[in-house]
């Protein structure tokens, strides 16, 4: 089943949110906490090494396999990283780029949230920080310069998106703005239940506390045995 709603904001914008949203609307949603619960991490470094994923065509490697749910959508990171190639897969689908009010509160979500578990981040640069297009580098060099260069990594994104989808398939998307023009630019009808609010800031930092065993499982068997974890120790 083809994806009819590619995913092309960056984490931290909202994409929880959105996520619960395409779910009540009746798309299955791909988000990272599918590529933990699945461990799909392997299937995404799989990927990557495709030309950094621009020649892959197959996605049902991921969104469709068996026993498991078919997801028609796609948000967060990993996917988000391979917005373009899921645009020339998937030529009818709709793509969502959320945001945040400006810049410097995105970078200041990044860093009192991921940037805070940076055994944990290392993880997940390790897997895509050598992708040309992914974002977890500029997250990483946060700390080093006051969040300029995370800023304009940000700014960036956005931009390149906008350039890249035709406006009649883009939805530019703050979850502030909640049901009416998500479901208009999907034409569905807005539900009778509030837009979901999630994953903020405080409910992050717990959540996200459990993901330094995650990464370190993974890295024990992805990432090289002994040398991972001495590596994610440092």
């Amino acid at each position: 089943m083809p994806l009819e709603i590619v995913g092309a904001g960056l984490p931290r914008t909202g994409t929880t949110s959105l996520k619960e949203a395409l779910e009540i609307l009746g798309y299955p949603t791909y988000h990272m906490r599918e590529n933990v619960i699945y461990n799909d991490s392997q299937k995404w470094l799989n990927i990557v090494k495709d030309n950094y994923g621009r020649d892959f065509k197959d996605w049902d490697y991921v969104f469709a396999q068996k026993n498991r749910r078919i997801y028609t959508a796609s948000v967060d990171t990993p996917g988000s990283t391979f917005y373009k190639n899921q645009m020339g897969v998937y030529p009818d689908a709709k793509v969502i780029l959320t945001v945040r009010d400006n810049p410097k509160v995105w970078v200041a979500s990044a860093s009192e949230t991921v940037l805070r578990q940076q055994k944990a981040i290392k993880m997940v640069i390790a897997v895509f920080f050598f992708h040309p297009d992914a974002c977890n580098g500029a997250l990483h060099k946060t700390h080093l310069d006051g969040g300029k260069s995370a800023e304009e990594f940000y700014t960036n994104w956005n931009e390149e998106v906008i350039r890249s989808v035709p406006s009649e398939k883009l939805l530019v998307f703050n979850v502030k703005q909640g049901w009416e023009p998500l479901c208009k630019f999907l034409g569905k009808p807005v539900p009778d239940v509030p837009f979901p609010r999630v994953n903020e800031r405080e409910h992050f930092k717990k959540r996200v506390s459990g993901l330094h065993y995650i990464a370190i499982g993974f890295l024990l068997v992805v990432g090289g045995g002994v040398a991972g974890l001495a590596y994610f120790l440092l």
